[in-house]
């Protein structure tokens, strides 16, 4: 009978551990996935053209470099998208991105994505890349504060 009790507080305890620690993943959670869902929206907006949208999503002194070296300023970045100079066709991970949260303020997105663009000076191009996406809270909104990819090897 002893057996038997001792069985029985060990489930239960075993059973509510699971909730104890999901109980305290559970902000940190849903802060990666907010940040996620953020990269997502802005994703779309990049192959959408929606230059309103990304404006909205980024900080006023967001630095946003290419995979070729080129960094541009916010205003430069999206004036490039704007006029037709550069256009997204599609911007999908390849993997999971992985988010880093500092704080509750500061997130680092990783991802490897393939790209397929158009630019007036090199054309079409078909490419995969590692990215980093650094994210801020601002007037309580994620928003892009920089970006830098690299063509990633083969």
């Amino acid at each position: 009978m002893k057996l038997r009790a001792l069985i029985v507080v060990l489930t239960a305890s075993t059973l509510a551990l699971p909730a104890a620690r999901t109980q305290q993943i559970t902000m940190a959670d849903r802060m990666k996935a907010s940040v996620i869902r953020i990269e997502e929206t802005r994703l779309y907006a990049l192959t959408s053209a929606n230059t309103p949208a990304l404006e909205e999503m980024m900080t006023a002194d967001c630095t946003y470099v290419h995979s070729t070296g080129g960094a541009q300023s916010k205003r430069e970045f999206l004036g490039t998208l704007s006029s037709g100079v550069l256009s997204y066709q599609i911007f999908r991970w390849v993997e999971p991105p992985v988010v880093r949260l500092y704080g509750g303020d500061f997130a680092i997105l990783s991802a490897k994505a393939h790209i397929e663009a158009t630019s007036k000076s090199m054309g079409e191009a078909k490419f995969d890349v590692l990215y980093t996406a650094v994210y801020i809270v601002k007037d309580s909104e994620w928003k892009l504060a920089s970006y830098q990819s690299t063509v990633a090897a083969k």
